[in-house]
């Protein structure tokens, strides 16, 4: 469970540790008013490339340790760690603590949050 700490892991060593070992975490940027480049990878061999910018608090993050020996398109078997998946979010228990932005819309309430994707390819850029 997060830690509410939102400086934690910004900026730091920890962030692309946490890339490495994969399997499931939560990474979070500072300010979750505005919209923020929060997530940016790209595949070593084909150059393909993604970036994620959100005004979300939290992104959870989620590398499929665990998927093995999956057929996929045009027959393709996947093993653990052929995918990655990240979730823009408010953090998980926001609803029980006052010092997490809120995640309750109420009825009558604008909800208005951000996130966008942008692919590329690193190699012709």
């Amino acid at each position: 469970m997060d830690s509410g700490d939102r400086q934690a892991h910004h900026g730091t060593e920890v962030e692309l540790k946490l890339a490495q070992v994969g399997g499931v975490t939560e990474v979070n940027h500072p300010d979750s008013q505005k919209l923020a480049e929060c997530v940016e990878v790209y595949g070593d061999k084909t150059g393909i490339a993604m970036k994620i910018s959100s005004d979300y608090p939290g992104i959870q993050m989620y590398t499929g340790n665990y998927i093995g020996n999956v057929k996929g398109k045009h027959g393709h078997i996947y093993a653990p760690r052929d995918g990655v998946c990240f979730e823009p979010q408010y953090f998980p228990d926001a609803v029980n603590r006052p010092e997490f932005e809120s995640s309750v819309c109420k009825a009558g309430q604008k909800f208005d949050k951000k996130i966008k994707y942008v692919f590329f390819n690193e190699k012709y850029c």
